[in-house]
Order: C-alpha cells, then structure tokens, then sequence
C-alpha cells in the first residue's frame, strides 16, 4: 500500500477526497494497549520506566532514578512491553528529532516529577519537533495520553500511524503550526539575441564585383546573405532561415537599386505551465518559445559596363526562443495526524489543532525571447549605378511560457489512507483555512482542502 507522499502533494486527478463529519467513524478500529485513567498514579507491577528532564539517561528509569529522554525509555524497554511515564516539562529529542514508537509501549504523560501523581493539566508533558512529531512506523499495541504533542515547522504530518494496528490515541492535544507558503522558484537564462547582418559593399569598380553583406547568426535560424552588385544587373539575395524566413532581395537591373530583403517571422509563444492541485502540489513549468526566424537578404543593385552597382545588405539572425522560468511552490500542508498504511487506529478526547495551510507561491512569467538582428544596410551607389538593398530583420524569439501557480496547502485533523481503519469520538478540532493557491500571469494554482476528517484514496 502506498504511503501518503512526504509532501502530501497529491495530484487531483489521483486523489478521491470525501470531507467525514468530525463525530463519524471510518471502520472501526481496534483498541491500543491501556494505560493508566487520567487522574491515577502509575499502576505496579509489570515493565515501568521513568522519564523527567531532571534525569539522566544513564540511569535505570526508576522513579528515583529517572532517564531523561523518552526514546531511551523506548528501546530500554523489552519487547513483551512496557509502560512509560513522562513527567511535566518539554521534550525533545536532540536536533528536534521524531518519537519513534515501538510495539505493546505506553506512553502517559502528566506526572508531578517530584510525587510522580498525575494532573496533565498541572503538570504537562509536552513534545517538540521541527519535523515529524511521532511515527509509529508498522507498530502495534500502543497507546498514548496525556501529552501535548506540537511541531516547530509543518508540512510533514504531526503524528505519523502508518501500518500500525491496535493504536489508541487519548486525552492528548496535538497543535501544528501553519503551513509555509509556497515560493516562487526562478531560473534559467535570457534567451540570447540574433546577430545583425552584414553590410553590403558600396559601388564602385567591378574587380572585384561588389560583395553582398553576409547574414547575421541566429538560434538557430541564421540570416542571409545580400545578393552582388553587378554590371548590367545585381543578383539575388537569398532567404533567410527558418520556418518563417524573410523574403530574398531582387538583384536591381542596369543603373537600378535592389530590392530589400524580408523580414524573419517571429517565434511562437510557448504555453502556460498547468497550476497545482489542491493538496498543495506544484505548479507545473511553461514550455520554451521558439526561435525567430532569419531575415532576407538584400538585392544588389546594377551597374554599368564600367561600375558595378552596391552589393545587399546581409539579412539579421533570428533571436532565441524565450526560455520558462520556473514554477509555484505548493504551500505546505498543516495535518496533525495520518492514518495510512492499512492501520486500526482509535482516537478519543483528543484537542486537534492546525494552523492552516500555506498559500501556494505565484507562477513567474517566461522570459522574454531574444530580439532579431538587425539587417544589414546595403552598398551606396553614387552616380547612376544602383544601390543594393538593405537586408531584412530577423524575427524575434517567442517569449517562453508563465509558470503555474502551486496548489494551496491542505488543512486537516486527520487524514485516512483508504484502506486503514479509524474509530473517533469525543475529539475537539480547531481547524484553520486551506491555503489559497497561487496566482501569477498563467495559470493558478488549486485552492486547498480544509476538513475535520478526510479520506483519500491510494
């Protein structure tokens, strides 16, 4: 069964959301391991460990002699079971790590570290993390109470119960911050520019004939060259390249100028990148421009049987397509906990709190394509010969496609794999608003989801 994505950035084509009225039920679920009633003192007999953030975690995990992190409590603890009491204060594993849970443990929170009676709400017993709070990873027959469980950063789930079975999950709070907004991610270069066409050379003498400028470079659509100036005629430039190249000049006949050469077509446009979907996905890329086309090259112009008449100007290069830029971000997600995985999971007298999800980060624009260079200007002709004609422009490159907006971040209590069972009641939610999705010149990201409860499927 696939896990719910680290990023939960589902598409919306592959998601089937159902909003579950908070007091419903998915399945029903199997009891975790018990613990202790809320208000009474640690039960004897059996595996117990101690835990306060005066011990030390080289002691035993006695009441007298207590560990000081509840993950040594943990894996001290043997594989038949135990139960672990945590006493006020805050914790956190070094690096603001994960609890990591393992079978037949249970967890109670709430003890006055000096008596080691219980009031959570005297004396709570907190857990922080800056990523994933807790995750039981495939264990089975657990149980936790009494804690404060919240997170520094959001975006990754609170409570992790994947692939775990027989969970119970009482009179605790679970607090997630809001999600991040998404960002707007930019890279990529300027396209690069079309090179000008040559210039045609002027009138004069016949030895040698009067050369036509040579075309200007393009990407990759190139100019092309002016045609000669001759005698009793000038010859023809020639078309410049690409799929809309510009026109060829006219060689002028005897004492008349050639005609210019056309200008290069310009590119195409690229397309929009598609938005991201609801679960705070990305938006996607544009796609690039195209390349402009290259310009004409100049007629020359005609002479006389003494002077030859100007060569033409030389068509400008086509310019670069337009390059897409980049994308929104998806905001990031605020859900306390996940069930996913095939698990049977109970839930009761929890208080379910989320921030909200991030707002998705803006699409940027393309880049703007290159410009076409310029042609080039064609031989003078003084007195009666012709002048050659001047070569045409190259076209300017499309301009690359805008980046969709990301998808606003999900809000959720909790959210259910299809697959895994829930049983829950008596629970508070405090739930704050999906996160918008993002905007930008192209297309907008999907707004996000909010719910108690929702189900979605593999």
């Amino acid at each position: 069964m696939r896990r719910v994505s680290e990023q939960l950035s589902f598409a919306s084509g592959l998601l089937r959301l159902a909003v579950i009225a908070a007091a419903g039920a998915i399945g029903c679920g199997g009891g975790g391991g018990g613990g202790a009633d809320i208000t009474d003192p640690p039960p004897g007999g059996g595996t117990e460990f101690y835990v306060s953030t005066t011990g030390n975690d080289n002691n035993p995990g006695t009441r007298e002699l207590p560990m000081a992190t509840i993950n040594t409590a943990i894996q001290a603890g043997p594989r038949s079971g135990a139960d672990i009491y945590v006493a006020a204060g805050t914790y956190s594993e070094p690096g603001g790590g994960t609890l990591e849970l393992r079978s037949k443990m249970n967890l109670h929170g709430g003890y006055d570290p000096a008596t080691w009676t219980r009031d959570p709400a005297a004396f709570p017993t907190i857990w922080v993390s800056n990523s994933r709070a807790i995750d039981s990873d495939g264990a089975d027959s657990l149980s936790i109470s009494g804690f404060t469980v919240t997170q520094e950063v959001s975006g990754r789930g609170l409570v992790d119960l994947g692939e775990s079975v027989e969970v119970e999950l009482f009179d605790n709070q679970f607090i997630v911050p809001k999600g991040d907004d998404g960002l707007t991610v930019v890279f990529g270069e300027p396209a690069a520019n079309g090179a000008g066409g040559g210039n045609g050379a002027d009138a004069g003498s016949c030895i040698p004939a009067r050369a036509g400028g040579a075309g200007g470079s393009g990407q990759p659509h190139g100019g092309s060259a002016g045609g000669t100036g001759g005698a009793f005629g000038g010859s023809n430039g020639t078309a410049g390249a690409g799929p809309g190249g510009g026109g060829a000049g006219t060689g002028g006949p005897t004492f008349t100028d050639g005609t210019p050469g056309g200008s290069g077509a310009p590119g195409t446009p690229g397309t929009n990148g598609a938005g991201g979907a609801s679960f705070g996905a990305n938006g996607e890329m544009g796609t690039d421009g195209t390349e402009g086309s290259g310009g004409g090259g100049g007629g020359g112009g005609g002479g006389s049987s003494v002077v030859c008449g100007g060569g033409g100007g030389g068509g400008g290069g086509g310019g670069s397509g337009g390059r897409a830029r980049g994308h929104g971000e998806g905001g990031r997600a605020s859900i306390a906990i996940l069930v996913q995985g095939e698990s049977e999971v109970v839930l009761r007298n929890n208080v379910i709190t989320t921030g909200g999800g991030g707002n998705g980060g803006d699409g940027p624009p393309g880049f703007e394509g290159g410009l076409g260079g310029n042609g080039g200007t064609g031989g003078s002709a003084p007195g009666p010969s012709g002048a050659g004609g001047n070569g045409g422009n190259g076209g300017n490159g499309g301009p690359g496609g805008a980046g969709g907006g990301g998808g606003g971040g999900p809000s959720i209590g909790i959210l259910v794999q299809e697959g895994s069972t829930l049983e829950q009641t008596g629970n508070t939610f405090t739930i704050g608003p999906a996160g918008r999705g993002g905007g930008g010149p192209g297309n907008p990201g999907a707004d996000g989801e909010a719910a108690d409860v929702m189900e979605v499927s593999d």
